[in-house]
């Protein structure tokens, strides 16, 4: 049994050695109820496109049609959110973040004044962060002045999208083990998949079942990452929209959804408690509660830390490089996103903890 009362899965290797981190493997049988749990997300209307990519620049190029022409960006953001706006000639502007990697609604309201009815705000929950109380009712006032509200739920995609959002989307092969998929929800959602076209096929699939073989016989599997990042490149500049691959509808459909969650929670309270016990490094988001993407940390020396972990085969994602464009804003620099998803057990986050103690002596 492990530490949260559930039996060990046969066939894996030991905690101390085994991999953390990295791509999705294919998921675990055991995750696989068949009861198909309601998905967070799976409202009327809900269609599943193969990429965030093509969501965003899907809904862009409708927006621009419509008439809108600014775009308020998130201050800190990945060169993906950036991309859809760039092919037209939208006019960029940031809002700032704070410290907590939460919205200044202030610099969020500056920048609308004045221009409501022809910006669209893309708001993003960042490592599963909830909005604010004043962020949403800005948002709403924004909203009923013209602007429009287009949600990124890619690090929330544990939690329903927000209602004062006209459109949602989240890439799911960030947070779930599906070779692709994104949703879209809300306004735009029908015209998005009239665009849509029948999925092509790609091999990530493949490499994650070749992943679980090495996997379970306790084998790294570093030597895949090759062909990961020639599959992710490849299904990225796929910019065109295109539906979600069967495979990933398959695994959606028979997931047990509430048990992942809940390994979730579990791994982010035990990291989150073996962190604060010996202090050194700032927790940045979110609180408790909510079912995070990562564990997030400020370290002084993120890179160092995650060569260091890496050595351990511990495999820690740093939130974002700096987009080329980008150049004159502040960028943090010192974070480290933490895995807490549902692979692993706590005795795995107790043995991060450890390895995170040892690199900041």
């Amino acid at each position: 049994m492990t530490a949260d009362g559930k039996p060990v899965r046969s066939g894996r290797p030991d905690a101390v050695s085994r991999e953390i981190g990295s791509e999705f493997e294919w998921i675990d049988p055991s995750l696989l109820d068949g009861k198909g749990d309601q998905l967070p997300w799976d409202e009327n209307g809900v269609t599943y496109l193969q990429s965030g990519r093509q969501v965003m620049h899907a809904v862009a190029q409708l927006l621009w049609n419509r008439g809108y022409r600014d775009v308020l960006l998130p201050g800190f953001l990945c060169e993906s959110m950036l991309e859809p706006f760039q092919s037209l000639p939208w006019q960029l502007h940031y809002v700032r973040y704070d410290r907590s990697l939460r919205p200044i609604v202030a610099s969020m309201e500056e920048l609308l004044h004045g221009r409501q009815s022809t910006t669209v705000v893309l708001a993003a929950n960042y490592f599963g962060n909830q909005w604010a109380d004043d962020f949403c009712r800005s948002l709403e006032e924004a909203r009923a002045d013209g602007a429009f509200v287009f949600e990124d739920a890619t690090h929330s995609s544990f939690s329903a999208p927000h209602s004062v959002a006209n459109t949602s989307f989240a890439s799911l092969r960030k947070t779930l083990p599906v070779p692709d998929g994104a949703y879209v929800c809300g306004e735009l959602t029908a015209q998005v998949r009239a665009l849509a076209k029948p999925p092509v096929p790609h091999r990530r699939h493949i490499i994650m079942k070749q992943k679980r073989r090495l996997v379970d016989l306790g084998e790294s599997s570093q030597s895949l990452l090759h062909d990961f990042r020639s599959a992710n490149a490849r299904l990225e500049s796929r910019l065109e929209p295109h539906l979600a691959s069967p495979e990933s509808l398959d695994v959606m459909r028979r997931l047990d959804f509430a048990e992942m969650s809940a390994r979730r929670e579990q791994n982010d309270r035990v990291l989150r408690s073996e962190i604060e016990a010996y202090g050194g490094l700032e927790i940045v988001a979110p609180g408790l509660g909510v079912i995070p993407s990562h564990l997030v940390v400020r370290a002084s020396n993120a890179r160092r830390v995650q060569a260091a972990l890496a050595a351990k085969q511990i495999y820690a994602p740093i939130h974002w490089p700096r987009p080329r464009n980008m150049t004159w804003a502040e960028w943090p620099e010192d974070l480290i996103s933490l895995p807490i998803d549902h692979r692993y057990t706590e005795s795995d986050m107790r043995r991060v903890a450890s390895e995170l103690r040892r690199v900041q002596k």
